[in-house]
């Protein structure tokens, strides 16, 4: 009887433990004419060290759903990761690689298109303009609110970890916002501004 329940006990612990488990696809987009022949998914928070021979799409377990710090490195190439805050059964982690060779290309905005003074105007009467901040810092949420309130631009806040691509393109879309705000309404944005955006330089006397 003792012999049963022991064995029951330990499947028990068994199920449970595997059910944590999360598998994630993991998916390659070469955007460049060199041939990969090697690289490795390197997951900060479990020490993972996956390896990886070619850009076929494959799984890739994880203890248990959650918010994880990931990096690719690939001789030869620069990688950029496009994946869920919060890694789940059945999520989707693409991988983009470049030529390290290369300048680094801006790809898109938040918004897919660029921002032309015109789109911003229609993107005002929308409400749904940000500026992209890549910070761990903590923020003013009343100087945020007032500053939105009173500029129409509000604030997306993502990882402070941030990649090549990624950063070009908070780059050139806040430039697109900063470039609109210093037409309309000189300095004047700059003083209530909460936080810098990321990839603009703030001086004294303005940008």
């Amino acid at each position: 009887m003792l012999r049963f329940i022991l064995l029951f006990v330990l499947y028990i612990s068994t199920q449970i433990s595997f059910a944590k488990e999360v598998a994630v696809t993991v998916q390659f987009k070469n955007k460049t004419d060199i041939a990969f022949q090697k690289g490795f998914l390197i997951i900060e928070e479990t020490q993972q060290k996956i390896a990886f021979t070619n850009t076929a799409t494959r799984q890739v377990l994880l203890p248990q759903k959650g918010r994880y710090k990931l990096d690719f490195v690939s001789k030869g190439f620069f990688a950029s990761i496009n994946a869920p805050k919060l890694l789940k059964n059945k999520s989707i982690i693409t991988i983009t690689l470049l030529d390290s060779n290369s300048s680094i290309p801006f790809v898109t905005n938040t918004y897919g298109y660029e921002l032309t003074p015109t789109v911003i105007e229609e993107q005002l009467a929308k409400d749904t303009l940000n500026f992209i901040i890549h910070t761990i810092l903590p923020t003013d949420n009343k100087r945020q609110a007032a500053f939105k309130k009173n500029f129409g631009i509000g604030f997306i806040f993502k990882n402070c970890a941030i990649d090549p691509i990624s950063f070009a393109n908070a780059q050139k879309h806040n430039a697109a916002l900063a470039n609109y705000l210093l037409d309309k309404y000189g300095n004047d944005w700059l003083i209530a501004l909460p936080v810098t955006p990321t990839g603009i330089s703030i001086k004294k006397d303005g940008l």
